[in-house]
């Protein structure tokens, strides 16, 4: 992906005012990727000189691509997290070892003695909505109607530990939505930055 960015630049900048070339690249390389859709800043000296869609946001439904699409960048955004919450620790508004409860109310018992650290190595043992589903169907299902990070939480508290933290190891991208509701409040403060 990195090499495309850098090729559509230099596409840019060969290009200048001339679109077509652009829109030419990036059909073609949308074509032969198959990539559905794709949208496109670019920015030369602070200004945006192209902000452009392609290509269909929604396949299913058959909807175009628009400059402020909103795509899921699903596991992509783990990395930002843990990155946020070590920032975080750099700065120590938060510690690893905290447990969540210092940061998050109204949480299930079984999970006040799982640590920041459990969270971002996958040891909490709460269950993950991806993945614990029972099915592709089901996941897809609860894909669909939740819409905020609290449903998923309500979820995943509403079933069992996995195991008990810190005695194994289970990817569980709701320990991800977790960390990222302990950003928020940590970083809820005006003039608080990550």
């Amino acid at each position: 992906m990195l090499l495309h960015v850098c090729v559509i630049l230099r596409v840019v900048a060969q290009a200048g005012a001339q679109a077509d070339s652009l829109d030419n690249y990036i059909a073609a390389e949308m074509a032969k990727q198959h990539i559905p859709s794709l949208a496109l800043a670019v920015v030369q000296n602070g200004n945006v000189v192209k902000m452009k869609a392609y290509g269909l946001a929604n396949l299913e439904l058959n909807v175009p691509a628009a400059p402020n699409s909103v795509y899921q960048l699903q596991s992509i955004t783990k990395s930002f997290v843990a990155c946020a919450i070590m920032l975080l620790v750099e700065d120590r508004k938060l510690g690893l070892d905290d447990k969540i409860t210092k940061y998050l109310s109204g949480l299930p018992r079984a999970w006040s003695d799982i640590t920041v650290r459990q969270l971002l190595t996958h040891t909490s043992g709460i269950p993950g909505f991806i993945q614990d589903q029972g099915g592709w169907q089901p996941m897809v299902a609860f894909g669909q109607t939740v819409s905020k990070s609290e449903e998923i939480v309500a979820w995943a508290a509403a079933r069992p530990l996995k195991f008990a933290p810190g005695e194994g190891r289970s990817y569980s991208g709701t320990g991800y939505h977790l960390a990222g509701m302990i950003i928020e409040k940590v970083t809820a403060n005006p003039g608080d930055s990550i």
